[in-house]
């Protein structure tokens, strides 16, 4: 039986197909049998950052006693998340400088990006190390660079974490490339959306389901695409332009 766990923020399970559902063949996981696997689950949850994922990832190791016939794919965020289990519930707000929750006052006292790669960068080598001792078929990957702390901007943090770079090296240089560098290379507004106006309320930051296959195609190329998966892809793509495009018209040009 072959089996697929993916793991990530919003880039991995959002409103349309992403690069997980791709990978499985279909968009959801009880159509498996109609996908490239016998089972696949995907624990990819917006706002997500390392923490949780990583807490995800344990949390199927032992529920679901992966091993090494299975295949399990992360995508990490960046760094700059804060994941709090509160009132029986995961809070997710995604990136701390842009979030609805922290404010000015939290972030001043709280918020140390060298504390962030501190926190993280050791989570990820303790994930890479697990699935290397489980020996399952396994791909890390990013949404932004590792050395990019913010996903909105670009930038490079890695003189900062030298120390870290060097001691987690191995890890570190396992992850594949960026959706942030290999589809929009560092710059979410280079693509804009057809027959849009070039705004950042119109982009967002995620990804299409065309875009999401360009990734794919780009950086895992040993995972073949159906035609089948193709024409989905597509399909899905033209009623994501057309919703994007009809709530540009309805709010005068701004989307959130």
């Amino acid at each position: 039986m072959s089996r697929l766990f993916t793991f990530g923020c919003s880039f991995t399970g959002w409103e349309w197909w992403t690069w997980a559902d791709i990978i499985a063949g279909t968009r959801n996981w009880y159509e498996c049998e109609h996908g490239n696997y016998d089972y696949w689950e995907n624990f990819g949850e917006p706002g997500a950052g390392t923490q949780l994922i990583f807490n995800k990832l344990i949390h199927a190791i032992t529920e679901h006693n992966i091993c090494d016939t299975d295949t399990v794919m992360i995508m990490w965020t960046n760094v700059s998340r804060e994941d709090r289990f509160i009132n029986g519930q995961w809070k997710t707000e995604g990136n701390i400088f842009t979030n609805r929750v922290y404010d000015d006052e939290f972030i001043k006292k709280y918020v140390d990006i060298r504390g962030y790669y501190e926190r993280d960068i050791p989570t990820m080598h303790a994930a890479q190390m697990l699935l290397d001792h489980i020996g399952c078929k396994h791909k890390i990957m990013s949404m932004v660079d590792i050395i990019n702390f913010d996903q909105y901007t670009h930038n490079d943090y890695t003189d900062e974490i030298k120390h870290l770079s060097d001691k987690f090296s191995d890890s570190l240089q396992r992850i594949l490339p960026s959706v942030h560098d290999v589809v929009f290379n560092y710059e979410y507004n280079s693509r804009p959306l057809p027959d849009m106006d070039r705004t950042a309320d119109i982009r967002s930051c995620h990804p299409t389901p065309v875009e999401h296959l360009e990734y794919v195609e780009k950086v895992l190329p040993e995972f073949e695409i159906t035609e089948h998966v193709r024409q989905c892809i597509r399909t899905e793509n033209d009623r994501v332009i057309s919703e994007l495009r009809d709530a540009h018209i309805l709010y005068g040009g701004h989307h959130e």
